[in-house]
């Protein structure tokens, strides 16, 4: 016979189980052509991403099949057509995961890809403000394998309210994360526009995200034309590549810009140009290391200089980094500072094809190779 406390051991425990909730997969395939399309496998796949987002729990994991989706509602969930159309998410946690192919469930299909080009098909200016837009997630959720192209952030100094948080027009084309701290991992952006900060991405907001082994294809912005961060963002930037984006302004690749904390490692930032300074890098008023990384014929054009890293008002720490052929109005120009900055004493083991002074702890310099 169970005693009494016994029962109420029982009785408990069952209590605690019924509230337990268990992550689930949830399957999306732009191809699906079922008549249930509940996302509880791959024959009863969604073919709307956005329909799989709004099902979530915190925990749940998302399959995207090969293919390219779309956004089809805004941020209201509204679907009457506007250039507001993007996938977005808030206050939940979640694997997001593309590449997947239907047919065999395995994540060896082709590329997954969400666009922004909603509009006339190849026209730039009809297309989304934001393929993605979040707010308030934390450094559970990973998104990986995914491609971000076409998005078009020109919609002036205007903004749309989305869990409480602004999401500006003109800021983060690609991704605009406010208050949010993902990992994102071997996301591909490109093509992407916004007229005044992160084409690819924007982060804003007392958030500390992860970018690992993504790459930064021909993304344009006026700050940072791959990244902008802006305002108590602590970002680390793993194995990327950087090529061929640019900023109207300051920062062709990233701009690291007022009371953030950038880590670079084992980058690459090849043939970016930042207009008026930093043709790969600008940072102002920020914390900011960047090691093992390659600089390689990014540009500027004006008296900004700096055509590897243009620095205000902070005293960077570089140390194993390659330099070569970046460039001021043609002009070899690695560094520019503002007024009295300098680099870090720590930023050493620097290689460089001149201005090699500028490393003064450094053991090698390839001039006039």
């Amino acid at each position: 016979m169970f005693s009494r406390f016994t029962y109420k051991l029982i009785f408990l425990a069952l209590i605690v189980l019924s509230q337990i909730t268990y992550a689930k997969i949830i399957y999306v395939d732009i191809a699906s052509a079922s008549s249930t399309k509940n996302g509880t496998s791959w024959s009863t796949a969604y073919s709307d991403l956005q329909m799989a987002l709004d099902s979530i729990s915190s925990g749940d994991t998302i399959r995207v099949a090969e293919g390219k989706y779309y956004p089809t509602s805004d941020h209201t969930g509204s679907t009457s057509a506007s250039r507001d159309f993007c996938f977005h998410i808030a206050n939940k946690d979640f694997i997001l995961s593309g590449g997947w192919k239907a047919s065999t469930g395995l994540q060896n299909g082709d590329t997954t890809f969400l666009s922004g080009d909603i509009g006339t098909v190849g026209l730039a200016t009809d297309n989304a403000y934001h393929i993605f837009i979040a707010a308030n997630l934390t450094s559970n959720t990973v998104i990986n394998d995914i491609a971000f192209v076409d998005a078009y952030a020109n919609g002036g100094y205007t903004d749309i309210t989305y869990a409480s948080k602004s999401f500006g027009r003109n800021y983060g084309g690609g991704m605009n994360l406010v208050a949010s701290s993902p990992q994102l991992i071997n996301i591909t952006y490109k093509y992407n526009f916004a007229t005044q900060s992160g084409g690819g991405i924007f982060f804003t907001d007392s958030c500390s995200p992860k970018v690992i082994g993504c790459t930064f294809l021909e993304n344009k912005s006026h700050y940072g034309g791959a990244i902008d961060n802006l305002l108590y963002v602590k970002l680390f930037v793993s194995n990327c590549i950087f090529y061929k984006n640019n900023a109207t302004n300051l920062g062709g690749a990233i701009s690291n810009n007022l009371y953030n904390d950038l880590t670079v490692e084992n980058c690459a930032f090849i043939i970016n140009k930042g207009n008026w300074g930093g043709g790969a890098i600008f940072n102002n008023s920020s914390l900011i290391e960047v090691s093992s990384s390659s600089f390689v014929k990014n540009e500027t054009s004006s008296s900004g200089g700096g055509g590897a890293m243009f620095v205000q008002s902070s005293r960077p720490v570089v140390y194993n980094n390659l330099f070569y052929k970046n460039t001021k109005s043609g002009i070899i120009d690695i560094f520019s500072f503002w007024t009295s900055d300098t680099l870090n004493p720590s930023s050493t083991n620097n290689a460089a094809d001149t201005q090699f002074l500028a490393f003064p702890n450094s053991i090698y310099s390839f001039a006039g190779k």
